[in-house]
Protein backbone atom coordinates (compact mmCIF):
# COMPACT_ATOMS: atom_id res chain seq x y z
CA UNK A 1 0.00 0.00 0.00
CA UNK A 2 2.47 2.17 0.85
CA UNK A 3 4.72 1.38 -2.07
CA UNK A 4 1.57 2.28 -4.56
CA UNK A 5 1.01 5.50 -2.69
CA UNK A 6 4.48 6.81 -3.31
CA UNK A 7 4.30 5.44 -6.91
CA UNK A 8 1.23 7.91 -7.29
CA UNK A 9 3.00 10.90 -5.36
CA UNK A 10 5.74 10.63 -8.19
CA UNK A 11 3.19 10.46 -11.21
CA UNK A 12 1.25 13.69 -9.74
CA UNK A 13 5.19 15.59 -9.34
CA UNK A 14 5.65 15.04 -12.78
CA UNK A 15 2.21 16.15 -13.46
CA UNK A 16 2.98 19.74 -12.26
CA UNK A 17 5.94 19.85 -13.02
CA UNK A 18 5.18 19.42 -16.72
CA UNK A 19 2.05 21.85 -16.27
CA UNK A 20 4.28 24.16 -14.43
CA UNK A 21 6.95 24.43 -17.73
CA UNK A 22 3.70 24.80 -19.93
CA UNK A 23 2.55 27.86 -18.14
CA UNK A 24 6.15 29.17 -18.37
CA UNK A 25 6.83 28.40 -21.87
CA UNK A 26 3.47 27.75 -24.20
CA UNK A 27 -0.23 28.11 -24.07
CA UNK A 28 -0.66 24.73 -23.03
CA UNK A 29 -2.82 23.45 -19.73
CA UNK A 30 -4.05 20.02 -18.96
CA UNK A 31 -7.41 19.17 -20.79
CA UNK A 32 -10.05 20.26 -18.38
CA UNK A 33 -11.45 16.49 -18.26
CA UNK A 34 -8.74 15.55 -15.96
CA UNK A 35 -11.26 17.25 -13.75
CA UNK A 36 -14.50 16.09 -12.04
CA UNK A 37 -16.62 19.42 -13.13
CA UNK A 38 -19.32 19.35 -11.15
CA UNK A 39 -21.88 21.83 -9.51
CA UNK A 40 -22.28 24.42 -12.51
CA UNK A 41 -24.87 26.83 -12.47
CA UNK A 42 -26.26 28.47 -15.13
CA UNK A 43 -26.80 31.93 -16.25
CA UNK A 44 -29.90 33.33 -15.01
CA UNK A 45 -31.45 36.95 -14.93
CA UNK A 46 -31.60 38.44 -11.32
CA UNK A 47 -35.53 38.75 -9.79
CA UNK A 48 -36.41 42.20 -8.81
CA UNK A 49 -34.95 43.84 -5.96
CA UNK A 50 -36.56 44.21 -2.57
CA UNK A 51 -35.24 46.18 0.70
CA UNK A 52 -32.29 47.87 0.28
CA UNK A 53 -30.30 45.16 1.89
CA UNK A 54 -32.38 42.02 1.31
CA UNK A 55 -31.75 39.56 -1.77
CA UNK A 56 -33.64 36.63 -3.38
CA UNK A 57 -32.41 33.44 -3.62
CA UNK A 58 -31.92 32.61 -6.92
CA UNK A 59 -30.62 29.21 -7.71
CA UNK A 60 -28.64 26.60 -5.17
CA UNK A 61 -26.16 24.34 -6.80
CA UNK A 62 -25.29 20.37 -4.52
CA UNK A 63 -21.99 19.43 -5.61
CA UNK A 64 -21.37 17.38 -2.32
CA UNK A 65 -23.87 16.80 0.64
CA UNK A 66 -22.53 19.29 2.55
CA UNK A 67 -21.55 22.18 -0.03
CA UNK A 68 -23.83 24.67 -1.64
CA UNK A 69 -23.45 26.89 -4.59
CA UNK A 70 -26.07 30.01 -3.85
CA UNK A 71 -26.94 32.29 -6.18
CA UNK A 72 -28.79 35.53 -4.94
CA UNK A 73 -30.06 38.77 -6.56
CA UNK A 74 -27.95 41.80 -5.46
CA UNK A 75 -29.39 44.12 -2.74
CA UNK A 76 -29.65 48.42 -4.25
CA UNK A 77 -27.89 49.50 -1.53
CA UNK A 78 -24.89 46.95 -1.34
CA UNK A 79 -20.93 47.73 -2.77
CA UNK A 80 -18.03 45.60 -2.48
CA UNK A 81 -14.77 45.04 -3.75
CA UNK A 82 -13.54 41.16 -5.39
CA UNK A 83 -11.45 39.42 -2.27
CA UNK A 84 -14.19 41.04 0.34
CA UNK A 85 -16.89 39.15 2.38
CA UNK A 86 -20.40 39.70 4.07
CA UNK A 87 -23.04 39.28 6.36
CA UNK A 88 -25.65 36.57 5.17
CA UNK A 89 -28.37 35.98 7.41
CA UNK A 90 -31.41 33.64 7.88
CA UNK A 91 -34.08 33.72 10.02
CA UNK A 92 -32.37 36.08 12.49
CA UNK A 93 -28.77 34.24 12.21
CA UNK A 94 -25.74 35.71 10.68
CA UNK A 95 -22.57 33.71 9.12
CA UNK A 96 -19.94 35.41 7.08
CA UNK A 97 -18.89 34.43 3.64
CA UNK A 98 -16.69 35.18 1.08
CA UNK A 99 -18.28 36.51 -2.06
CA UNK A 100 -17.44 34.57 -5.39
CA UNK A 101 -18.95 36.82 -7.35
CA UNK A 102 -17.93 40.22 -8.81
CA UNK A 103 -18.70 43.64 -8.72
CA UNK A 104 -19.85 43.84 -12.32
CA UNK A 105 -21.62 40.57 -11.87
CA UNK A 106 -25.38 41.72 -11.35
CA UNK A 107 -25.84 39.04 -9.15
CA UNK A 108 -24.49 37.84 -5.66
CA UNK A 109 -22.77 34.18 -5.38
CA UNK A 110 -21.21 32.37 -2.39
CA UNK A 111 -19.89 28.55 -1.92
CA UNK A 112 -20.98 27.47 1.16
CA UNK A 113 -19.53 24.48 3.43
CA UNK A 114 -22.45 23.12 5.84
CA UNK A 115 -22.22 22.30 9.48
CA UNK A 116 -23.64 19.38 10.49
CA UNK A 117 -26.76 20.79 13.23
CA UNK A 118 -25.85 24.85 12.39
CA UNK A 119 -28.62 26.97 12.93
CA UNK A 120 -27.68 28.73 9.72
CA UNK A 121 -26.40 25.25 7.75
CA UNK A 122 -29.77 23.72 8.43
CA UNK A 123 -32.24 26.98 7.22
CA UNK A 124 -30.02 26.56 4.11
CA UNK A 125 -29.47 22.82 3.70
CA UNK A 126 -33.38 22.57 1.95
CA UNK A 127 -33.67 26.63 0.88
CA UNK A 128 -35.30 26.71 -2.37
CA UNK A 129 -35.06 29.60 -4.71
CA UNK A 130 -37.68 32.86 -4.26
CA UNK A 131 -36.15 32.77 0.13
CA UNK A 132 -35.74 35.96 1.15
CA UNK A 133 -31.99 36.90 3.16
CA UNK A 134 -30.42 39.65 4.81
CA UNK A 135 -26.50 40.51 2.99
CA UNK A 136 -24.64 43.39 4.89
CA UNK A 137 -21.50 43.69 6.95
CA UNK A 138 -19.05 43.59 3.67
CA UNK A 139 -15.47 44.03 4.93
CA UNK A 140 -11.60 42.55 4.19
CA UNK A 141 -8.94 43.99 2.63
CA UNK A 142 -8.02 41.18 0.59
CA UNK A 143 -6.42 41.74 -3.01
CA UNK A 144 -3.88 40.76 -5.75
CA UNK A 145 -0.40 42.12 -4.38
CA UNK A 146 0.87 44.70 -6.41
CA UNK A 147 4.35 44.40 -8.59
CA UNK A 148 4.13 40.59 -8.14
CA UNK A 149 4.38 39.04 -11.40
CA UNK A 150 3.58 35.41 -10.15
CA UNK A 151 0.42 34.92 -7.90
CA UNK A 152 0.09 30.99 -5.73
CA UNK A 153 -3.18 31.17 -4.25
CA UNK A 154 -3.85 28.11 -2.00
CA UNK A 155 -6.94 27.10 -0.69
CA UNK A 156 -9.01 24.34 0.63
CA UNK A 157 -12.66 23.86 -0.59
CA UNK A 158 -14.80 26.52 0.29
CA UNK A 159 -12.02 29.01 0.69
CA UNK A 160 -11.08 29.30 -2.76
CA UNK A 161 -13.94 31.91 -3.02
CA UNK A 162 -12.50 35.29 -2.28
CA UNK A 163 -9.69 33.91 -4.87
CA UNK A 164 -12.39 33.38 -7.54
CA UNK A 165 -13.25 36.57 -7.24
CA UNK A 166 -9.83 38.62 -7.77
CA UNK A 167 -9.10 36.13 -10.66
CA UNK A 168 -12.57 37.12 -12.44
CA UNK A 169 -12.15 40.25 -11.55
CA UNK A 170 -8.60 40.64 -12.63
CA UNK A 171 -9.60 39.91 -16.14
CA UNK A 172 -12.78 42.17 -16.43
CA UNK A 173 -10.18 45.10 -17.02
CA UNK A 174 -7.00 42.71 -18.33
CA UNK A 175 -7.29 40.80 -21.16
CA UNK A 176 -4.06 39.63 -21.25
CA UNK A 177 -1.12 40.42 -19.56
CA UNK A 178 2.26 39.58 -18.07
CA UNK A 179 1.30 37.92 -14.46
CA UNK A 180 0.65 34.30 -13.89
CA UNK A 181 -1.31 32.28 -11.48
CA UNK A 182 -1.17 28.95 -10.11
CA UNK A 183 -4.52 27.89 -8.00
CA UNK A 184 -3.62 25.14 -5.81
CA UNK A 185 -7.34 23.77 -4.31
CA UNK A 186 -7.01 20.67 -1.84
CA UNK A 187 -9.91 18.95 -1.07
CA UNK A 188 -11.00 15.04 0.44
CA UNK A 189 -13.02 14.14 -1.99
CA UNK A 190 -12.84 14.97 -5.90
CA UNK A 191 -16.83 15.88 -5.98
CA UNK A 192 -15.96 19.11 -3.44
CA UNK A 193 -14.13 21.13 -6.39
CA UNK A 194 -17.35 22.51 -7.08
CA UNK A 195 -16.16 25.56 -9.42
CA UNK A 196 -13.94 23.26 -11.36
CA UNK A 197 -15.92 24.17 -14.33
CA UNK A 198 -15.23 27.72 -13.82
CA UNK A 199 -11.58 27.74 -13.51
CA UNK A 200 -11.45 25.26 -16.66
CA UNK A 201 -13.13 27.77 -18.59
CA UNK A 202 -11.08 30.39 -17.19
CA UNK A 203 -8.11 28.41 -17.98
CA UNK A 204 -9.38 28.01 -21.45
CA UNK A 205 -10.03 31.99 -22.16
CA UNK A 206 -6.86 32.86 -20.23
CA UNK A 207 -4.55 30.01 -21.67
CA UNK A 208 -0.91 30.03 -20.66
CA UNK A 209 -1.62 32.97 -17.52
CA UNK A 210 -3.82 30.11 -15.25
CA UNK A 211 -2.86 26.57 -13.82
CA UNK A 212 -5.33 24.95 -11.52
CA UNK A 213 -3.91 22.08 -9.52
CA UNK A 214 -6.56 20.31 -7.43
CA UNK A 215 -5.48 17.54 -5.17
CA UNK A 216 -7.49 14.85 -2.67
CA UNK A 217 -5.99 14.30 0.71
CA UNK A 218 -8.38 10.98 0.76
CA UNK A 219 -7.16 8.80 -2.37
CA UNK A 220 -8.02 5.88 -1.13
CA UNK A 221 -11.94 6.73 -0.45
CA UNK A 222 -14.55 5.30 -2.49
CA UNK A 223 -15.25 8.49 -3.49
CA UNK A 224 -12.28 9.06 -4.73
CA UNK A 225 -12.14 6.24 -7.30
CA UNK A 226 -10.68 6.85 -10.69
CA UNK A 227 -9.20 10.43 -9.76
CA UNK A 228 -6.22 10.47 -11.37
CA UNK A 229 -4.74 13.75 -10.38
CA UNK A 230 -2.65 14.97 -7.62
CA UNK A 231 -2.60 13.29 -3.77
CA UNK A 232 -1.65 15.14 -0.90
CA UNK A 233 -2.60 17.86 1.47
CA UNK A 234 -2.66 20.98 -0.57
CA UNK A 235 0.19 22.52 1.37
CA UNK A 236 2.50 20.30 0.04
CA UNK A 237 2.21 21.24 -3.43
CA UNK A 238 3.57 24.53 -2.60
CA UNK A 239 7.44 23.51 -2.31
CA UNK A 240 7.32 21.82 -6.09
CA UNK A 241 5.45 24.69 -7.82
CA UNK A 242 7.73 27.37 -6.25
CA UNK A 243 10.68 24.87 -7.20
CA UNK A 244 9.26 24.19 -10.85
CA UNK A 245 8.42 27.84 -11.68
CA UNK A 246 11.65 28.80 -9.74
CA UNK A 247 9.69 31.83 -8.05
CA UNK A 248 10.95 34.23 -5.75
CA UNK A 249 9.91 35.98 -3.16
CA UNK A 250 10.80 38.77 -5.43
CA UNK A 251 8.22 38.44 -8.18
CA UNK A 252 5.66 36.38 -6.19
CA UNK A 253 2.92 36.69 -3.63
CA UNK A 254 0.86 33.84 -2.00
CA UNK A 255 -2.28 33.96 -0.83
CA UNK A 256 -3.92 31.34 1.65
CA UNK A 257 -7.38 30.85 2.18
CA UNK A 258 -9.88 28.36 4.08
CA UNK A 259 -8.80 25.41 6.80
CA UNK A 260 -7.26 27.39 9.19
CA UNK A 261 -4.61 24.96 10.41
CA UNK A 262 -3.15 24.84 6.71
CA UNK A 263 -3.99 29.12 6.63
CA UNK A 264 -1.30 29.30 9.33
CA UNK A 265 1.00 26.81 8.27
CA UNK A 266 1.28 28.38 4.64
CA UNK A 267 1.57 32.24 6.40
CA UNK A 268 4.53 30.89 8.94
CA UNK A 269 6.52 28.67 6.54
CA UNK A 270 6.66 31.26 3.71
CA UNK A 271 7.01 34.65 5.61
CA UNK A 272 9.72 33.26 7.19
CA UNK A 273 11.63 32.63 3.30
CA UNK A 274 10.90 36.26 2.21
CA UNK A 275 7.54 35.87 0.53
CA UNK A 276 4.50 38.20 1.26
CA UNK A 277 1.35 35.96 2.23
CA UNK A 278 -2.16 37.44 2.00
CA UNK A 279 -4.55 35.78 4.00
CA UNK A 280 -8.37 37.01 4.90
CA UNK A 281 -9.24 36.79 8.71
CA UNK A 282 -13.08 35.74 9.05
CA UNK A 283 -15.28 36.88 12.46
Amino acid sequence: MAGSASIRLEIARRRVEFACRCLLRRPALEDARLYDLVGHLNSGAPSRKHRNDYAQLLEVATPADDLRIIRTSKPANLRYRAGQSAKLELSGVRRRYSFASIPNDEWLEFFVELRPGGKFSEQLRDAKPGVELRVDGVKGKLSLQEGARYHLMVATVTGLSPLLSLLRDHWTSETSTEQRFIVLQGASYRNEFGYAPVLAELAHKHSGELLYLPTVSRPDAEENRGWDGATGRVEQWVDPVIDSLELRPTNTAIYACGQPDMVQAVKARYEAGGFVVRTEPYD
